[in-house]
């Protein structure tokens, strides 16, 4: 549904629902044959590679041929995967029971009378049958691959109840008990009642599973034997189904959608067919169609078309840009700690020398260490498919090699973020370093500096020492001897205060050359972090304008001027007011 609570004409990446099953074009045939199957067997096996539209078929398909039928009842089941994480859980065949709608016949008593209060699956459909008004029970088990997960014990009584329900008239149990209650009193039924005890239920089975778990089918075969006997193939759409599932639901006039009806220009339907065909098979997957028209109705709905009511090549543009975005969306729906790991996984194991690479499912649980869940999650996404191995095991791989090119380039940027993200973390620690001496240096002037502060005083007393010793020598000529003594101090301490004052001058002359040289390298370190910042920021406008982003790519482009704009004499300065006018 829209945000208008109209539905689209394209479901995208969820199977239709049986209310669009006017929109379902390019299975009619597929319909119909699956139809008349159910119609003349009992069971039958649907099975189809993951992606090719199983559920959609059963849904918009099959349904509403069956429900045309008065006399089916559908009762439709999923398991979902077991999590081994749940303490409690509801088991397989409590699913099935939890399904079922009966309203209890009360001429069914003589159940009680045989065995009272009995909880099978086949007493419980038997406690609401009519003679005159029997109705087929068809089952339906889409991704029947998910019973497969659950502990040996729930198969297993799952199984042999619901084998029960299909092939015995009366489970073998039930009959054993019967028989003797009937030996003592024979008239324990009436002729009505084992008429009705008698009658066989009426149901049908509809199995659909991937087919690279077709292998594990092997866990019923022991009550379910002919389970591959009767079976449907589901292929992959030729070109021109697929024409049929592009074009037909744009048209559609009648129901209320989120968007008018309009047109694929006939060389968009031949893109769209061209960029997801196999080249070997030329068959097309339905739900990577589906992703595209989806993306394509969205243009419509949003007014974002170049002619109203028409999608022509220049609206669709680069269908690899689809996916990409599929493929972000894929990821950000994942828990955030398994993230990265699945990014690495599908970027760097899965895609190698621009080729699809599959990797065993247990290299992927075992070495990558990406638990079950998540790689059933990515495998129900579709962006992810399982093949079956030599090895008995699955291959997991890329479900379509038109995912190559977006994952690819969203590995380039991933791995050219973490290069720009690691040259920031590197000129930061070479601020911290330099930042640091540079404070060394400040200290070691400012030792400098108290030291000549100290030569400077020392000078100062002798200069005092000398004046002391001139006015001694006025008064010498009275005493000779004291005289020619104080002369000679006189002296003594001229000559040392001159060897102070000469020291104290070339102490003063050293710390100011060590604080010229502070200052100095302070100005270069400011320059030098000026320089990283802007070729970080130019570095992310580039990003931006690779992805056509300009305004937020001339935003960049602006901080990173701003940042040098005390060193208009950098050839990057230039560089940036070039990018700016060419924007």
């Amino acid at each position: 549904m829209s945000s208008s609570g109209k539905k689209y004409r394209y479901p995208g990446t969820r199977p239709f629902e049986t209310d669009e099953k006017d929109l379902f074009y390019g299975r009619s045939d597929d319909s119909e044959k699956l139809y008349q199957q159910i119609l003349n067997e009992k069971t039958v096996l649907l099975y189809a590679k993951s992606g090719l539209g199983k559920s959609s078929l059963i849904n918009a398909g099959l349904l509403p041929l069956v429900l045309q039928v008065e006399h089916y009842d559908i009762i439709g089941v999923r398991f979902g995967n077991y999590n081994a994480q749940l303490k409690q859980y509801e088991k397989p065949l409590d699913k099935v029971i939890a399904q079922l709608k009966t309203d209890i016949n009360p001429q069914t008593d003589y159940l009680e009378k045989i065995i009272p209060n009995e909880n099978s699956l086949w007493y419980r459909l038997k406690q609401s049958q009519h003679l005159g008004k029997e109705r087929t029970l068809l089952f339906i088990f889409d991704q029947f691959e998910e019973l497969l997960t659950y502990p040996a014990e729930d198969i297993f009584y799952f199984k042999k109840q619901f084998a029960n329900l299909l092939f015995a008239d009366i489970p073998a149990n039930i009959r054993s008990v019967l028989d003797r209650k009937l030996d003592k009193d024979p008239g324990l039924l009436s002729k009505e009642e084992l008429l009705l005890l008698t009658t066989p239920l009426r149901t049908k089975t509809l199995f659909a599973i991937r087919s690279d778990r077709m292998s594990e089918l092997n866990q019923i075969a022991d009550y379910f034997p002919n389970i591959l006997k009767t079976f449907y193939e589901l292929k992959p759409l030729n070109e021109k189904q697929a024409e049929e599932a592009i074009t037909e639901p744009a048209r559609r006039i009648s129901g209320e959608f989120a968007s008018r009806p309009f047109t694929f220009r006939p060389e968009v339907v031949e893109k769209i067919i061209n960029s997801l065909e196999n080249d070997v098979t030329h068959t097309i997957e339905s739900f990577q169609l589906q992703m595209v028209c989806r993306y394509a109705e969205d243009l419509v709905v949003q007014g974002q078309t170049i002619t109203e009511g028409e999608v022509s090549e220049q609206d669709l543009g680069n269908i690899q840009s689809i996916f990409a975005e599929n493929y972000r969306r894929t990821l950000s729906e994942l828990p955030a700690e398994h993230q990265y790991a699945v990014q690495a996984l599908i970027e760097e194991k899965l895609i190698v020398g621009g080729n699809r690479v599959p990797l065993p499912e247990i290299v992927i649980l075992q070495q990558v260490g990406i638990p079950q869940i998540i790689i059933n999650k990515l495998l129900d996404s579709h962006f992810l498919r399982a093949e079956l191995n030599s090895t008995g095991g699955r291959s997991i791989e890329l479900s379509h090699d038109t995912l190559i090119a977006p994952v690819t380039e969203a590995f380039e940027k991933r791995k050219a973020e973490e290069k720009l993200q690691h040259e920031k973390q590197q000129a930061e620690a070479e601020a911290v370093r330099q930042q640091q001496e540079l404070e060394a240096a400040k200290r070691q002037a400012d030792v400098e500096r108290q030291r000549a502060e100290e030569q400077a005083a020392l000078r100062k007393d002798a200069e005092i020492a000398k004046d002391k010793a001139r006015r001694n020598l006025r008064y010498a000529g009275a005493i000779a001897v004291v005289a020619v003594i104080v002369a000679i101090i006189a002296v003594f301490f001229y000559i040392q205060s001159e060897k102070a004052i000469a020291s104290a001058n070339l102490e003063r002359i050293k710390a100011d050359r060590q604080r010229f040289k502070a200052d100095s390298s302070f100005k270069e370190i400011k320059k030098e972090q000026a320089l990283s910042k802007a070729q970080e920021l130019r570095g992310f406008g580039d990003s931006y304008r690779d992805l056509e982003q300009f305004k937020l790519a001339n935003q960049k482009y602006r901080e990173a001027l701003d940042s040098i704009q005390a060193y208009p004499e950098m050839p990057i300065y230039k560089e940036l007011q070039s990018k700016l006018k060419d924007q």
